[in-house]
């Protein structure tokens, strides 16, 4: 056959506009190419990946300024539900396609692959792992298989929502279609493929951070290639691995604000996650013990099918909670949870401690001026991390020797102000100097000893884990009777409009680690607020009534689910040329109707690598408002639509 030449629509990987364009090339073949296809472009003085969206006709008065396609790799065609997400990405969050792209595609596609499967998991023998389920879980496993929509599956602690998702697993490989399994932190997906390895080990695949660049491609490239249903086990970068035969997807605790990317594009992982089961029609399943309220709100709308687990499993009671008034008490630890800490320690139990502060001291400051020693590049205090003996910037990771004269005054009256995970480890040897410790937070350096720690107390050889939320997410240790909370206060009163809710459901989830085996818990929360009304709530374990209350409070000051939001950046040299930037583009910007603005305000982490901040917020009852605002933004600002923070 002839060659002659085909004319393909193509998706340029760098490409940086936000105009979603496509280009037109040209490429000499016998046959056409089809879409999904990589090929590989000449894009202006740059080489550059493409993808092929569709056959097509070029306007004739371009034909002879169109370019040829460079060569092809035949062998990646992505699915169409790939390139499907991929324009709505682009759309939905106001996204370029390098951004896209980018987080689609695995970096390094086109280096040669390793003969030898780095990325295969060790090879488990599996072994049947029979699960008894009780009439209520039964009952809720088929409601879920019948469910015409998306799945909200609530649950509280300890009540087996992960039993349930065992089960349908089974269900969906058996129908050979594979499932994809979220979870919201590296050390989460280790213990669930601890856990899963017992069913699912000939055909499961785990994807994380913690593997290089060379395993998590080898696993994308094996995945595009795979027709086999297979259980894949990762974090929210999981969904765009392009699975042929797509059936479940499960969020598992699907509150967590990991879910949300930070970087560009800035993505909401239940969002992509609904918008993959609609391509692929496959079923949804998004389950927590605290829901998320805009989740709750759209449950109660009916665009989720809302299913209930109430009892523990196995028949094993919620943990009791009692709340310690801490007023005119300035140790860490009051003379309750020092009291409750000796008891499990006479009887061979465990405790958990949550206090959701790293470092030693939380901060630096100078008492004659009372100037606080700040990050020169974020402007946000410095925390004092004693075992390195140096103040640390938990935003960029700054890091210098505490001064010995104030910078601001001269002053030598510098001195330590709170305490993080660090410091209350030492405080806690204090009174338990025999006692087992150890510690879970972002400072651990290497995944190694995280593994270490999560077995240990799996073995029951550690007698008391002090750590940040990590420890409230998911971990299940039958030895754990007693759940402090150090600092309840710091959780629950935040200057964000979520604050609240993100609170309520730390301490919910914190406290649900307490008697998840035969043994009943307790929870001792400290607080110097005890009359709050909020303290009920979690008393009573009643998620319900919170966000019941919560929502109210949301409409009346028209925050999501209400209205939608978006975050403006505006970045400067000083924080006055920011607001100024800020200022001057509110009063000439053309703003779609029915917007309404806060600020320009300061946020509190105000400065940044790009300079000093000043944001402001945009609501509106309509999404798309809200989307056309990007198109009109000047290049010194970032902008987030649907941001977990406004602060």
């Amino acid at each position: 056959m002839t060659e002659h030449p085909y004319y393909y629509e193509i998706d340029v990987v760098t490409y940086g506009q936000l105009d979603n364009k496509t280009f037109t090339y040209a490429h000499q073949s016998t046959k056409t190419l089809q879409p999904g296809q990589l090929v590989n472009l000449s894009f202006g003085r740059q080489k550059s990946l493409g993808i092929i969206l569709a056959k097509t006709q070029p306007p004739k008065y371009l034909l002879p300024k169109i370019k040829s396609i460079d060569g092809v790799l035949d062998d990646i065609i992505l699915p169409q539900h790939i390139l499907d997400i991929a324009q709505w990405l682009k759309t939905y969050y106001v996204a370029t396609n390098y951004a896209v792209w980018g987080a689609i595609l695995p970096s390094g596609l086109l280096a040669r692959r390793r003969q030898n499967n780095l990325n295969t998991p060790p090879k488990h023998t599996s072994t049947p792992h029979h699960i008894s389920l009780s009439q209520q879980q039964n009952t809720v496993l088929n409601e879920i298989l019948q469910a015409n929509q998306p799945v909200l599956l609530s649950g509280v602690t300890g009540s087996g929502k992960t039993h349930i998702y065992e089960q349908l697993i089974h269900h969906y490989l058996s129908q050979n279609k594979s499932v994809l399994y979220l979870s919201p932190e590296i050390f989460l997906t280790q213990q669930l493929e601890k856990r899963l390895t017992q069913s699912f080990a000939d055909n499961m695949v785990i994807t994380h951070s913690g593997l290089s660049a060379v395993q998590r491609r080898n696993i994308w490239l094996d995945c595009l290639k795979s027709l086999e249903p297979k259980l894949y086990l990762g974090p929210r970068s999981s969904l765009f691995l392009p699975i042929n035969n797509l059936g479940l997807i499960i969020i598992d605790e699907a509150h967590d604000t990991s879910y949300k990317q930070e970087n560009l594009p800035r993505y909401q992982a239940r969002e992509v996650a609904a918008k993959l089961a609609r391509l692929t029609h496959s079923k949804l399943v998004l389950g927590s013990a605290t829901h998320n309220i805009v989740m709750t709100h759209l449950s109660q709308l009916d665009r989720l099918k809302a299913v209930e687990l109430t009892e523990r499993h196995a028949g094993r009671s919620l943990p009791s909670i009692e709340i310690t008034d801490m007023k005119g008490l300035y140790d860490p630890l009051s003379p309750a949870l020092i009291k409750a800490l000796r008891q499990r320690m006479r009887r061979g139990e465990q405790s958990l401690l949550l206090h959701n502060k790293r470092g030693s001291a939380r901060r630096f400051s100078c008492d004659d001026c009372g100037n606080t020693i700040s990050c020169p590049r974020c402007d946000t205090s410095l925390v004092f991390h004693a075992d390195q003996a140096r103040l640390i910037c938990h935003i960029c990771n700054f890091n210098q020797f505490p001064p010995s004269i104030c910078p601001t005054c001269k002053g030598s009256n510098l001195r330590f102000h709170g305490f993080g995970t660090k410091q209350l480890v030492e405080e806690v040897k204090k009174y338990f100097p025999q006692a087992t410790l150890a510690r879970i937070d972002r400072d651990l350096s290497s995944q190694v000893p995280l593994k270490e720690i999560l077995t240990d107390a799996e073995q029951g050889k550690i007698d008391i884990l002090i750590g940040t939320q990590m420890i409230a997410k998911g971990l299940d240790f039958p030895r754990v009777t007693l759940v402090g909370i150090v600092a309840g206060d710091e959780l629950l009163f935040g200057d964000d409009y979520q604050s609240r809710e993100r609170g309520v459901a730390l301490i919910m989830q914190a406290a649900g680690r307490a008697g998840r085996g035969e043994l009943s818990g307790e929870v001792i929360i400290q607080t110097k607020q005890s009359d709050n009304p909020l303290w009920d709530h979690i008393r009573s374990h009643n998620w319900s009534a919170f966000t019941a209350e919560e929502l109210k409070r949301r409409h009346n000051f028209g925050y999501p689910p209400y209205q939608y939001l978006a975050r403006i950046n505006f970045f400067g040299k000083s924080p006055e040329i920011a607001q100024s930037l800020a200022k001057d583009w509110l009063k000439t910007a053309s703003l779609p109707p029915n917007i309404t603005t806060l600020g320009p305000a300061t946020p509190n982490h105000a400065r940044t690598s790009q300079g000093y901040i000043a944001h402001i917020i945009c609501k509106s009852s309509h999404r798309t408002k809200l989307t056309q605002i990007a198109h009109l933004l000047p290049r010194n600002t970032s902008y987030d639509i649907d941001p977990i923070s406004i602060f």
